[in-house]
């Protein structure tokens, strides 16, 4: 409710307000108010203090009128115990609100407060409760606060007011302060985080929500503005829900904690005539796209980037130099300049006056082998080193390190302040040493520098602005110069102390200036002032007339722009006929001339040049909601406007005609209606961090929060955009397969190196992903990422491309590389059948493509001999043709060479192994002109087919199923497949090499159902088979979901399962994947690679042709050892041969018996030093294993267990 005083009497000074008397403070605290006066008479307000020692004495006083709600904090001294306010007002009348009483505190620090004992050092000022330890927030809940007769209707602050803290600037550090907030219950309200300081003296909105929030608790972090010395939250209402009922409002909030960072810039924004520029600071990379007729973009070309698909993603740095790179960019017409971490400053692009330095006047950066060491720095003199560069239309303005301004470039209006109207930096011999720097008055000099158009601007060390060189429409603030609108800096005698500073009022000092067509100032009170041509009211008044071109215009008689109730002004950008403004809230306003959609207003009007546009008739821009919806900078140009964003994303709109706004079309952008809310960023190459040396969990090989090495120093990451795509990334670096995210994880120490960590879930590692640099973040410990790995799962990788889907195709892996190679395959309702070669490089996480194969085919057998890095391809079908060709392929030779062709019967969905050691591809069954069941074996050597006729019985014939070798025991494993007249198999035979025999298993668990097209791969490390998906029947509960395609009785399996050979038992797996799993399938293609455990499996058919890729990490084993030794003989072995260096541990030791049962004996070995000899335990647990079939010799396999 506000509080209303007045006085009758003009002269007489009466007491308007006085206050209970309160406790007395031994400790200086402060008095927040806030107050207005409605009338026009001159006004006089003072607020006294009362102490028992001293009696009433002045705190503050306020003299003249002020516009809308001015919000004082006063300091109050000790002992103080009652406050009032005294003053005469005519017949005008003050209006009181918010009093609250504040204390003040050293540090930013103590803000934080968790509300588990008090309101610790904010004060509440009667509004907002505090729900005690137990649930430790403070709140405001409407139902609270009975409605008074006449209150209802009403606006209402609720206000929870911080401690005073000290005020300073943000050169080193910058200040957060993070909370939670819950807003629930009821519509017509709003919470805002504002801020106040002394310089000021009213309270700025930082951060703010309207309306209802959602269920549960948000969090929020916010950015403290430079100089700020204290926070409030308030929770507005109109007062219609007070009293409880239906709509009563809830507005909560707890978790404050502040802290600082170091002060660090992700990236910065320029924006030239037709082109702009992104600079990523951490790695001083710089990336233009747009117009390029003059190699303004510094590609080496004159091809216009940005205006075709795909050209934005792929743009490549700028080339610098050797170990050169970016610190500050500039884009200005047809040219862009660059500072460098060596202070140097190098420019590229149009040079015809003379605006690059190089004193020569033909373009840079339009041909090959302009750039780079090719490029030289600008000669500034001497020992002379830059601190900003800053690029006009058609010149060029430099900071020096010791204050100076130079410039060079186009002269035609004096915008070089030398005097004269000569173009400089054209020809050799003007430039270094020869180039004076610009007179800028005794003891003047510069803070920051702006060229425009024709005209350049500089911001003095006193805060004050110089302006020079074209001056017909005001453009250099002067009213007037001697009588007459005329240039300035083009003669002799007109610069120094000659040239007046531009008068903005009395007392009024400005923090930044910004110049195009016109010139702007951002004021000290964040008040922005424009001046110069107005045709289109890009000044921002509501009207079209220059302003700044006739006495009289300036100073106090130019009001600051209105950019709405409470709204103050960040940052300026100034393009050639509009203006744009970055408010404290982080909105952008833009005016003046909109017929490129460059206002951002989803029109084509001007804005400013008529009155009622401005203020709050004027919305921000629809940027859609969220981080990326926050701007944190902006940039103007020609005709378009660029705005990065807290989510580090970057939108460009306006004139587009050249590729300008970087959307890969030359569209205009922001012409249209319910454009802008949905408007994609430009997608440029993300900044990465391109090498991390160690990563590790703090918990364990599984679980922990993320911590990271770099130059040295352990660190962690923040969690802001922290993502299960991430998780996944990481996992798998850390040689696990999925994981998912753990947002919060907290309890680190040191710094936090990474924050916006930013994976797609196909890169190799985290130093292929996009981040915002070493140690730039807005984030506390609080905020560590941490994660949940898995094995036993699988985590989804890049694929093929959608229209290359597959089924029947071939994989082999090639350890010698670590890839996994694909051949062929078919999809035929497309009506293709391929006969293409990829390659998957896993180190990489790329894709190859290789030499076509011979003819196209489906359903054919691929090995992969490592000797000679071969792969070789037999069989398949194509036009219904069973093939008998056998082929290969060499890695190294990158060839096909035709191996035998007519020796068997031509045959497709066959199996094949390789036998590593005898060189020799096995194969069985298939389909050819009917179903088969033999065996055959190609030794490479001999260069021969050989069928094979083992002794007993044999697997029936089939097709469609899968085999797997294991080495170690000569054996060759097949499982399941299609046994024709419908039949799906489950059988599991193992065929002995040296044995010639096959034998049928009878695991002792269940395991899969009967299905066809399913996949296997060997495990050498567990002696197991993995088996995944195929065509299945129903016979057995299944976990699959996916539908019935074999008529009713059958279904795409997704199902993975673990065959051991050593315990004779199936195990289904990844029964718990966090990062998905792969979609049932059948005719899909796998293989295995050794050195991390890992499967990977490509594509396949269920309702469409898949090209998807995933990889399955299995659980870790201890490696099985085993050895052979003669049958019918005490196994005698030198175990150091076998087991690691330490011998103490207990071992599971498997050992066949030697006698005609053919049995396996297990029992354990327990070693407590370094034995040389062990024999066999006499006491033994038999069981029948297919292992003890050789004929001459026998197997002793043992794992340690303990």
């Amino acid at each position: 409710m506000i509080l209303n005083g007045s006085s009758t009497n003009s002269q007489s000074h009466e007491v308007l307000i006085v206050s209970p008397l309160f406790e007395a403070s031994s400790f200086a605290m402060y008095f927040a108010f806030e107050y207005h006066v409605d009338g026009k008479d001159d006004e006089h307000l003072e607020l006294q203090g009362w102490t028992e020692a001293s009696g009433w004495t002045l705190l503050w006083n306020r003299s003249n009128r002020h516009l809308g709600w001015t919000h004082p904090i006063v300091w109050v001294p000790r002992f103080t115990r009652a406050f009032r306010f005294v003053g005469h007002f005519g017949r005008s009348v003050v209006g009181f609100d918010s009093f609250s009483i504040v204390s003040a505190i050293n540090d930013t620090d103590a803000l934080s407060c968790d509300f588990e004992k008090d309101f610790c050092d904010w004060s509440m000022g009667g509004d907002f409760a505090w729900t005690g330890p137990s649930e430790g927030y403070a709140h405001v809940d409407t139902s609270d606060h009975a409605a008074a007769p006449g209150v209802v209707g009403m606006r209402k602050e609720f206000v929870l007011v911080s401690p005073m803290f000290p005020e300073r600037p943000s050169t080193q550090s910058w200040r957060y302060l993070s909370f939670a907030y819950e807003m629930s219950s009821g519509n017509v309200f709003s919470l805002e985080l504002q801020s106040w300081s002394s310089s000021l003296s009213f309270w700025l909105t930082i951060w703010g929500l309207k309306g209802q929030q959602g269920v549960g608790w948000h969090n929020a972090k916010v950015r403290i503005p430079e100089n700020a010395g204290c926070l409030r939250f308030v929770g507005v209402t109109d007062g219609n829900e007070w009293g409880g009922g239906f709509g009563a409002i809830l507005m909560s909030i707890s978790n404050l904690f502040s802290f600082e960072v170091p002060a660090r810039e992700f990236a910065t924004i320029s924006v030239g005539s037709a082109h702009a520029c992104l600079l990523y600071h951490d790695s001083g990379e710089l990336r233009c796209f747009g117009y390029n007729d003059m190699g303004q973009l510094g590609q080496g070309h004159r091809s216009s980037i940005g205006n075709e698909p795909g050209e934005i993603a792929s743009l490549l740095p700028v080339d610098l130099g050797e170990n050169m790179s970016a610190k500050q960019i500039t884009a200005g017409g047809y040219h862009t300049c660059a500072l460098l971490q060596d202070d140097s400053v190098k420019c590229f692009g149009w040079g015809v006056r003379g605006q690059l330095g190089s004193g020569w006047f033909t373009p840079v950066g339009d041909s090959s082998g302009d750039m780079g060491a090719s490029l030289r720095p600008i000669d500034l003199g001497d020992g002379m080193l830059a601190t900003q560069v800053a690029a006009g239309r058609m010149h060029t303005c430099v900071l020096l390190q010791n204050h100076a301004v130079k410039c060079f470039g186009e002269n035609e209006h004096g915008e070089l302040g030398q005097g004269h109207r000569q173009n400089i930096g054209w020809f050799v011999g003007q430039m270094g040493a020869n180039l004076p720097s610009i007179d800028l008055g005794d003891g003047m000099w510069a803070k920051q520098i702006a060229p425009g158009d024709k005209f350049t601007c500089v911001l003095l060390q006193d805060n004050s602005v110089k302006c020079f060189g074209l001056n017909s429409a005001g453009h250099l603030g002067q009213g007037s110069f001697e009588g007459q609108n005329r240039s300035i800096g083009d003669e002799v005698g007109e610069m120094g102390s000659n040239l007046p500073a531009v008068d903005l009022g009395i007392g009024v000092l400005a923090t930044q200036i910004a110049t195009g067509g016109h010139a702007c100032a951002l004021l000290q009170d964040n008040s922005v002032k424009c001046f110069g041509s107005n045709y289109f009211g890009q000044l921002g008044q509501g009207h079209t007339l220059d302003i700044g071109d006739h006495p009289g215009e300036l100073g106090a008689n130019l009001p600051p722009i209105d950019l709405g109730t409470g709204m103050r002004a960040k940052q300026i950008a100034v393009g050639a006929l509009h203006t744009c403004v970055l408010l404290q809230d982080s909105s952008v306003k833009c005016f003046g001339y909109g017929a490129y959609g460059q206002l951002g207003k989803g029109n084509t009007q001007n804005i400013g040049d008529e009155p009622g546009e401005m203020g709050d008739n004027l919305p921000a821009i629809d940027f859609g909601e969220g981080e990326g919806s926050l701007a944190v900078s902006i940039a103007a140009g020609g005709h378009n406007t660029c705005v990065l964003f807290q989510d580090d994303s970057m939108k460009c709109f306006g004139l587009n005609s050249e590729g300008e706004a970087g959307m890969g079309h030359d569209r205009m952008i922001g012409d249209d209606s319910c454009e802008m809310s949905s408007l994609a960023p430009v997608q440029l190459a993300p900044l990465t961090p391109r090498q991390i040396d160690e990563l590790r969990l703090s918990e364990g090989a599984l679980r922990g929060r993320v911590e990271v090495l770099h130059a040295g120093v352990w660190g962690t990451i923040c969690d802001d955009r922290w993502s299960d795509a991430n998780a996944q990334v990481l996992c798998r670096e850390l040689g696990m397969a999925g994981g998912v995210a753990l947002e919060r994880f907290g309890g680190g120490t040191g710094p936090i190196l990474m924050d916006g960590v930013n994976c797609q879930g196909g890169e190799i590692g985290l130093a292929q992903c996009g981040f915002r640099g070493w140690m730039v973040h807005d984030c506390h410990h609080g905020e560590d990422a941490g994660v949940e790995c898995q094995l036993d799962a699988w985590t989804q990788l890049s694929g093929l491309s959608e229209s290359t889907g597959r089924q029947g195709h071939s994989a082999v892996w090639d350890s010698f590389s670590s890839s996994m190679l694909i051949f062929a395959g078919q999809a035929p309702n497309r009506f293709v059948t391929y006969n293409d070669f990829w390659q998957y490089d896993w180190p990489k996480r790329s894709w190859f493509q290789l030499a076509s194969g011979p003819t196209a085919r489906t359903g054919h057998s691929a090995v992969l001999d490592s000797e000679s890095r071969s792969m070789l391809v037999f069989g398949g079908e194509y036009l219904e043709q069973h093939l008998d060709e056998l082929w290969m392929y060499s890695l190294e030779m990158d060839s096909w060479n035709l191996l035998a062709s007519g020796s068997l019967e031509g045959r497709s969905m066959h199996s094949a192994v390789w036998d590593q050691k005898k060189r020799a591809m096995i194969i069985f069954a298939g389909q050819g002109a009917s179903l088969l069941g033999d065996l055959w074996r190609y030794g490479l050597n001999a260069s021969t087919w050989v069928e094979l006729i083992p002794q007993g019985p044999f697997p029936p014939a089939r097709s469609d199923h899968a085999a797997v070798w294991d080495e170690t025991s000569y054996s060759m494993f097949i499982l399941g497949g299609w046994g024709g007249s419908l039949e799906f198999l489950n059988d599991l035979w193992i065929y002995r090499w040296e044995a010639d025999i096959w034998m049928q298993l009878s695991p002792y668990t269940s395991g899969p159902t009967t299905r066809r097209g399913h996949v296997a791969v060997w495990d050498p490390v567990s002696k197991s088979i993995l088996l995944h998906a195929g065509a299945a029947t129903f016979e057995a509960t299944s976990n699959s979901s996916e539908t019935s395609s074999h008529g009713a009785t059958s279904y795409y399996s997704s199902e993975l399962w673990n065959y051991s050979t050593l315990s004779n038992v199936w195990t289904q797996m990844a029964l718990d994947s966090v990062s998905g799993t792969p979609s049932g399938r059948m005719d899909h293609a796998a293989v295995w690679d050794p050195t991390s455990r890992g499967m990977l499996v490509l594509g396949g058919f269920n309702v469409s042709y898949l090209f998807d890729l995933w990889r399955y990490v299995a659980l870790p084993t201890n490696a099985i050892h085993t050895a052979e030794c003669d049958q019918g003989q005490i196994c005698t072995v030198e175990m150091r041969e076998f087991v690691p260096e330490t011998f103490r541990g207990t071992y599971r030791v498997c050992w066949c018996r030697p006698d005609p049962a053919a049995q396996v004996a297990c029992g354990r070995l327990s070693f407590a030093g370094r034995p040389v000899t062990n024999s066999l335990p006499s006491r033994n647990i038999f069981q029948q294993h297919s292992l003890c079939s050789l004929p001459s010799r026998f197997l002793l396999s043992w794992r340690r267990i303990a």
